[in-house]
C-alpha cells in the first residue's frame, strides 16, 4: 500500500539558498500588484495583507518549481525587505540613512572606483601581513 506520509515521499527542508530566491521572486510579484501608479510603491506595501504575501510566496515556488511547505516559506519581513532592496534598484527614493553620491565635476567614475580598489587591494595585504603575526602599523606600512 503507497504511504503519502513516509519521509521519502515528503519535500526537502529549504535551504537558505531557496528561501532567497522564492523571497526575490515574491518581491517581484508583490512589486508588481502593487504597481507603477501615482505615489510611492513603499507606501502601499503596509496596506499589503498576510494573504497576499502567502499568495506571493505560493506563486513564486510555483514558479520556480520547487515543493516547499508552509514553514520553509520565506516570513513576510523577508519578502518586504526584498521589495523595499527591488524599489530602491529601479530608482525609488534613497532610505533616510542613504544618500545618493554623484562624483565631483571633472571626476570619472572609474578614477574614483580604481582608487576605491587600491584602497581594498592594500588593506587585504595589511590583514594578511597581520594573519601571518605582524603588528598592524607594520603591516599598513609594508602594503603601502
Amino acid at each position: 500500500m503507497h504511504d503519502r506520509f513516509k519521509k521519502k515521499f515528503q519535500a526537502p527542508p529549504a535551504n537558505a539558498r531557496l528561501r532567497h530566491q522564492i523571497a526575490l521572486e515574491a518581491a517581484r510579484r508583490m512589486f508588481e500588484t502593487l504597481g507603477p501608479s501615482e505615489g510611492d510603491p513603499l507606501d502601499r506595501l503596509g496596506d499589503a495583507t498576510e494573504g497576499e504575501y502567502y499568495t506571493a510566496k505560493r506563486k513564486a515556488a510555483a514558479v520556480l518549481g520547487h515543493r516547499v511547505r508552509p514553514g520553509d516559506l520565506p516570513s513576510d519581513s523577508e519578502v518586504r525587505t526584498e521589495v523595499i532592496a527591488l524599489a530602491r534598484a529601479r530608482g525609488g527614493p534613497p532610505g533616510p540613512l542613504e544618500t545618493k553620491t554623484e562624483p565631483a565635476e571633472g571626476e570619472a567614475p572609474l578614477a574614483i572606483l580604481g582608487a576605491l580598489g587600491f584602497q581594498l587591494r592594500r588593506l587585504g595585504l595589511a590583514a594578511r601581513l597581520t594573519k601571518q603575526g605582524a603588528p598592524l602599523n607594520e603591516a599598513m606600512d609594508r602594503a603601502g
